[in-house]
């Protein structure tokens, strides 16, 4: 694949633009580009920040660890 193919690249730039759009545009397999709003986004990540603020966090080990107890026959 050559990085500077140009209907590669036109197809990239519109794809990226159809992301901004207010309306609901679906991509390939009717998945929607857009699952909230930006409003919405700023919220989550708002939420997040306070989490982590907040120490309600945990480690990749402790996911792990918590996912082995849970689900033993996906862990193996």
């Amino acid at each position: 694949m050559k990085i500077f193919d140009t209907d590669r690249l036109a197809r990239a730039v519109d794809f990226l633009r159809s992301l901004g759009r207010e309306e609901e545009d679906l991509m390939p397999g009717g998945i929607p580009t857009l699952q909230f709003t930006k409003e919405e986004l700023n919220a989550h990540i708002d939420k997040s920040l306070q989490d982590i603020a907040e120490g309600h966090v945990c480690t990749s080990a402790e996911v792990h660890r918590r996912m082995e107890e849970k689900f033993p026959f996906l862990c193996k």
